[in-house]
Parts: C-alpha cells; structure tokens; sequence
C-alpha cells in the first residue's frame, strides 16, 4: 500500500499599496466648545506574506492627514485678575473673557500597520479580504490656525460690581489671527480595521483606524494666556477644556495587491 505524502504550501510573498480617503479627524471631549469634524486621506505601502491560501500577516508604512476644527462661538471663561500698574482701586476683580471664532487644526502622522490578514475566494478572479490589528503612530507635523477671532476681556470690580470692557487697562477687544504648532505626545496606538474585494490584482474596499491614547498634552485652564498681563492665544489642545484628544480614520481606498516571486 502506497501513502502520498502530503504537499507542502509555499508561503506567497505580496506587496500591498493603498491610497484612500475620509473621514480623518480627532475626536474629544470638550467643555464650553464645539468641534467640528474634517476630511483627509491616507498612503500605505505594506508586504504581506500568506502561510496558505486563507491566513497571513501583513507590516508596513502608512501616512495619514487628519483635519478639524475647534468653534469658541459659545466660550467665556472667569477668573480672578491680574493686577494692572495704572488700574484704579485694589486691583481686585472677575477678569472675564469671551471669545467668538474658529480654530482649525491639522495633523500629519507616520503610522506602522501590523496586520493578522485572512482571504476567502470567490472565484478564480475575486476574493473577499479582511484584516485586523494595530497601528503604532507617531505625528510628524501638527498645525494649528486662528483667523478674525474675536476676544473681548472684561472685568468685574469688587468695589463697583460693575462689568467693564473696550476701557482700556487690558480691556479691550482684540481680533486675533495666528498659526502654530500643535503640542502632541510623541506616541500613539491605533486599532485597526480593513475589509475589501480583490479582483486579480485590483483593490477596493474601506476601513477604520481609532487611535486609543490620548494625543495632547492639556494642561492650561484658558486657551488665552493673560496672567502676564498681555493677552495671548494658545491652541485649544493646549487647554483641559478639552481632553483625550483621539484620531479617528474611516473611509474608502483602492489599491494594488502584487504577488511578488512564485
């Protein structure tokens, strides 16, 4: 009696390129804000390597865009003032502020997906491809612009119970225009999810990628720094009325599954 011994799969080697596009933002908690959500895209280059015809894993490089906005439309902030050289009486009063404008923030990130993959086939032409897994992050740009802002500082004195405001003495509205640099931590790590369909080497699908770290590092109570005596704008991921600060991806791509060697 003969056995046939069985064959061995030869793992299969693909290179993997995507380009796609969606929603791409960061999400968060905010107090006495809005924010508002924005669009971008993503590029990702990645070897895959299949231990048979249905599971693999797949390691690469992606590079994403994120946009959003922060809205002060509904902002004001009170707190107990500085004291001004020329100002009349203790100098003892509510400094208010109230602010009226848009931040839009923008964030550019270098991501490395590692990715459990599995394929199912169809035909002899179409497969259904879904993967799963994480993504370490790390943002190579952050950027923050202000544009008409308007803010007006008040003030309540305790001998007059009085709001004053345009007076002079700091109080006095100021319109501000500004970009900078947005302060982030310099880790992240993204959940990762990917479903799609290859037809011979083409790719169309969606996905999903959440990161689960919190991304800034809030720490001032005001986004305007008065405690100096000049009144000065800081990025509102520079503030604790925001918090856990999280990038979110979700959108649609194409792309080119390549088998590389036999």
């Amino acid at each position: 009696m003969l056995f046939a011994a069985p064959r061995r799969v030869r793992p299969r080697h693909f290179l993997d390129i995507d380009l796609g596009g969606g929603l791409h933002t960061m999400t968060y908690k905010a107090n006495k804000i809005d924010k508002g959500l924005g669009g971008g895209g993503m590029l990702k280059v990645q070897y895959q390597l299949m231990f048979d015809a249905s599971w693999g894993l797949g390691a690469g490089l992606q590079f994403s865009s994120y946009f959003g906005s922060t809205k002060w439309d509904k902002f004001s902030n009170s707190y107990k003032g500085f004291q001004h050289e020329d100002a009349a009486g203790s100098g003892d009063y509510l400094f208010k502020i109230v602010a009226k404008g848009t931040e839009k923030q923008q964030l550019y990130a270098l991501q490395i997906p590692i990715q459990v993959i599995y394929l199912h086939k169809i035909n002899r032409r179409m497969s259904i491809q879904m993967a799963g897994g994480f993504t370490f992050d790390i943002p190579v740009v952050g950027k923050y612009k202000i544009q008409d802002m308007l803010v007006s500082p008040r003030g309540v004195f305790a001998e007059t119970a009085v709001e004053y405001f345009n007076i002079g003495h700091g109080f006095v509205d100021t319109t501000f225009n500004k970009t900078g640099n947005l302060d982030f931590n310099n880790f992240n790590v993204g959940l990762q999810l990917e479903a799609g369909v290859v037809m011979s080497s083409l790719k169309v699908g969606a996905y999903l990628n959440y990161g689960i770290l919190n991304y800034t590092k809030s720490s001032l109570i005001t986004p305007f720094d008065v405690h100096s005596g000049n009144l000065d704008y800081i990025s509102a991921y520079g503030t604790n009325l925001i918090s856990a600060v999280h990038p979110l991806e979700v959108g649609l791509k194409i792309g080119y599954l390549i088998q590389i060697g036999r």
